[in-house]
């Protein structure tokens, strides 16, 4: 059974295997991932701007994570950075329950809405259906955003009114 918990500093190798298996990412996607992940295990401690929660089955690695966090110069709208899940366990509901948990997460901190953009791109159709299937909507789409023919599209939650 897939259980979600905050992420710990010894899951950082595990989080980096993760991004690393992903097929869905370029190397520079890839990199961001990794110095998000590093910015919110770091040294220091909790990160005030990323927050990242794993999904794992009881003793084995993680399956997949999610990284978040507050949207800089808002009041109660947050950002989904990152939801990556380890190719060869797809579908089996960790992305579900990633964003479950964190939406629950930020209602917890008077969250009022949360916002993820992804491309329009057929491989990353599977991540527009978690979304929808989660009561996300489409709000904006940028042509050629991400390049020619790659656009962004921007899904919107509302938590509160």
């Amino acid at each position: 059974m897939i259980r979600v918990r905050k992420a710990q500093r010894s899951d950082r190798p595990a989080l980096r295997r993760l991004i690393r298996a992903t097929d869905v990412f370029n190397p520079r996607e890839k990199a961001v991932a990794r110095e998000l992940v590093d910015a919110a295990l770091g040294e220091r401690g909790e990160h005030p701007d990323y927050k990242v929660l794993v999904a794992a089955d009881r003793g084995a690695p993680p399956a997949g994570y999610i990284c978040f966090g507050p949207s800089p110069m808002t009041v109660g709208t947050w950002d989904v950075y990152w939801v990556i899940v380890d190719p060869g366990r797809r579908r089996a509901g960790a992305g579900r329950a990633l964003v479950r948990a964190a939406l629950d997460l930020i209602r917890a901190r008077k969250g009022r809405r949360l916002l993820v953009d992804t491309s329009t791109q057929a491989a990353y159709r599977p991540a527009q259906a978690l979304y929808e299937c989660l009561g996300f909507c489409p709000v904006a789409t940028i042509p050629d955003y991400y390049r020619t023919g790659w656009h962004r599209v921007t899904y919107f939650k509302r938590l509160s009114s």
